[in-house]
């Protein structure tokens, strides 16, 4: 056989031999198939009070996401809530769907909250027109009042919630009556602080 014959039967060979190497290296019939991604949305309550570190943002499938809460000033973290629970102050989550994580902050109080009228224990106090008051703290919006006659404060007389620093009960109590109340500060629909259960007396029976 020639060598002209020869150059001619090599040459496409070798084409065919470096055109069979790069389709197997390439392999441009392999479809390169989409990552599965989720969308993680993080919400603090109330507006300003902190903030959550990573933020809103979109992570791959299984990917574990830590999630850290950091208070603004004059606040501390509270909970989770949301997709996630507890009160832990890192907590780390795989993402396998959408997540809508709450962050719930409180306002930092400096003085505990207490009752001044009527005083614990108090002996005499009228059966109705009765003055509840306690101190005012700045970082409430509102106050929970409850009157029982159970120690437990369960099957309230009164359930109420007040803005100021006072409730004023028009309704009648019992001669000789032992009843319990109680206050709770409030800022965003959460408890800041809480006064302890106090006890008094109303005035005893003229009928005895």
């Amino acid at each position: 056989m020639s060598k002209k014959k020869l150059a001619g039967i090599i040459a496409p060979c070798g084409v065919a031999v470096i055109v069979a190497i790069l389709l197997i290296h390439f392999e441009p019939w392999a479809e390169t198939l989409p990552v599965e991604t989720y969308t993680l949305t993080t919400i603090v309550i109330p507006s300003g009070a902190g903030s959550v570190s990573p933020h809103d943002g979109e992570y791959e499938s299984s990917e574990q996401v830590t999630l850290t809460p950091y208070p603004a000033s004059n606040y501390t973290f509270d909970h989770w809530s949301g997709d996630a629970s507890g009160d832990s102050n890192r907590i780390t989550i795989t993402m396998n769907h959408d997540y809508s994580i709450i962050a719930n902050f409180a306002p930092t109080v400096s003085n505990p909250l207490a009752l001044r009228a009527p005083e614990c224990g108090a002996t005499g106090v009228s059966l109705g027109n009765i003055a509840f008051g306690w101190n005012s703290l700045d970082a409430a919006d509102e106050y929970s009042f409850v009157l029982s006659a159970n120690p437990d404060l369960s099957v309230p007389i009164v359930e109420a919630t007040s803005v100021a620093p006072f409730y004023m009960y028009i309704g009648a109590l019992d001669y000789n009556g032992v009843y319990y109340w109680q206050v709770k500060a409030l800022s965003g629909g959460s408890v800041i602080s809480q006064s302890p259960v106090c006890v008094f007396y109303t005035i005893e029976s003229p009928y005895a």
